[in-house]
């Protein structure tokens, strides 16, 4: 599957699930097979597709290096590999790879 396919594929289920359209769980699966696809390219690449994002770049990174944590069976090697990457090449102007933290909002 080519990297612009994947992405813009990626990039759509966001916006879905930040406006709240769609089936929530549909989406969340269709973005960790997203996540899963993008892996497969070199951290370089990952990071042309986000710097070329209409989306807040940190954040999308970000988002990127945490949901993939989270799914079953990712290289944490690939995972550690983009965010030093980005933090190497991009942290100093753009931020550093945030960790993300689930707060209650009451």
């Amino acid at each position: 599957m080519e990297l612009p396919f994947i992405w813009e594929t990626l990039e759509r289920t966001l916006a879905d699930i930040e406006s709240g359209r769609g089936d929530f769980e549909t989406m969340t699966m269709t973005a960790q097979a997203g996540i899963l696809l993008l892996l497969d390219y070199t951290p370089e690449e990952i990071i042309g597709q986000v710097l070329g994002s209409s989306l807040p770049q940190r954040a999308l990174i970000s988002w990127i290096f945490h949901e993939g944590r989270l799914i079953p069976g990712v290289d944490r090697g690939t995972l550690e590999a983009l965010r030093e990457c980005w933090d190497r090449d991009h942290g100093p102007e753009k931020g550093c790879v945030q960790m993300a933290t689930h707060t209650r909002i009451r």
